[in-house]
């Protein structure tokens, strides 16, 4: 990437982050003026018809998902702008803490990566894996999903790390288009999140220098999310 072209990536994502902050001001008054219009009602002994509060709540549901998808874009703007140093991280220890940030009650974890450090900034590496943990959880069709991280050496200065799942899987023809920001092969009503998980994911590889992709541990069974990591240098 020239120099160029970087300061224009840094200044768009800074413009990014600026105005997704300004509007979630905007979101969260959308979300709490009608509740206290509501409020103000009954104090005044004026009751609200049945047909006006729910217009009232539909507008509350748009509000949070608006504010879930700024979220988002935000998340999106921090990654690699506001990186930690990079470090070597022991996996193991990494992907527990990670998975302590989900809805642990609706998924299982199986870790099959021990011994195995990786370098990078401590908070992009969690951004990661936490959104593709959040997104296998979100889009599993039954009670629990169960996640089996397992890592294997390339052979070629990097680690293949691979995530499946056991939930709906993703088609093939949409394997890249999910990558694409406030994308998902569901509704926001359905899985309650922006669409913006696996395109933090890939940001974060990227920035890293890795590969991400998505395939199928067996046809009609779930999906695997596999990410290639550049080795952490040798020490002499």
């Amino acid at each position: 990437m020239s120099n160029t072209t970087a300061t224009q990536q840094a200044d768009f994502e800074e413009f990014l982050y600026v105005i997704t902050h300004d509007f979630k001001a905007s979101a969260r008054a959308m979300l709490c003026l009608p509740e206290w219009i509501s409020e103000d009602l009954a104090a005044a002994g004026v009751g609200v018809p049945q047909n006006v509060g729910e217009h009232i709540q539909m507008l509350q549901n748009s509000a949070r998902q608006m504010e879930k998808m700024l979220e988002g874009l935000t998340e999106f703007s921090r990654v690699g702008r506001m990186a930690d140093a990079p470090q070597t991280h022991d996996l193991t220890d990494l992907l527990q803490r990670c998975w302590q940030d989900c809805e642990r009650d609706r998924g299982r974890l199986r870790l099959d990566v021990d011994g195995v450090q990786i370098l990078g900034p401590e908070n992009d590496l969690r951004r990661l894996f936490t959104a593709i943990f959040d997104n296998a959880i979100r889009h599993g069709d039954k009670g629990r999903v169960t996640l089996d991280v397992s890592c294997a050496d390339t052979g070629a200065q990097a680690f293949r790390i691979a995530i499946a799942d056991d939930g709906i899987g993703v088609p093939e023809e949409f394997r890249e288009q999910v990558f694409g920001p406030l994308r998902g092969l569901r509704s926001r009503d359905e899985t309650g999140c922006a669409g913006m998980g696996l395109s933090i994911a890939r940001k974060v590889v990227d920035g890293l220098g890795g590969e991400i992709r998505i395939g199928a541990p067996q046809p009609g069974q779930g999906c695997v999310v596999t990410i290639d990591l550049p080795k952490p240098p040798v020490a002499n």
